[in-house]
């Protein structure tokens, strides 16, 4: 899975809220503002979205990766 958003800075404490949770939950950052996860977390990270009113910004997907080796070796999935 991918979380990723482009939280204005108008809305910090609820981007830093959100980055805190998903770097707690041991999310994998690929970059900023996009983690990868292999689980399941949209309800662990929904109710900071609702709390700081920021979901309109921030998208969830699921998705392959070409080249997951570190990923794969980062969760240990192999």
């Amino acid at each position: 899975r991918l979380i990723f958003f482009d939280i204005p800075e108008t809305r910090r404490h609820g981007r830093d809220a959100l980055r805190r949770k998903l770097k707690e939950l041991g999310c994998y950052e690929l970059q900023k503002s996009i983690f990868a996860w292999p689980h399941d977390c949209r309800k662990e990270i929904n109710l900071i979205l609702l709390f700081f009113s920021i979901e309109k910004f921030v998208k969830y997907a699921e998705a392959s990766i070409d080249n997951d080796s570190k990923l794969k070796a980062y969760f240990s999935l192999w």
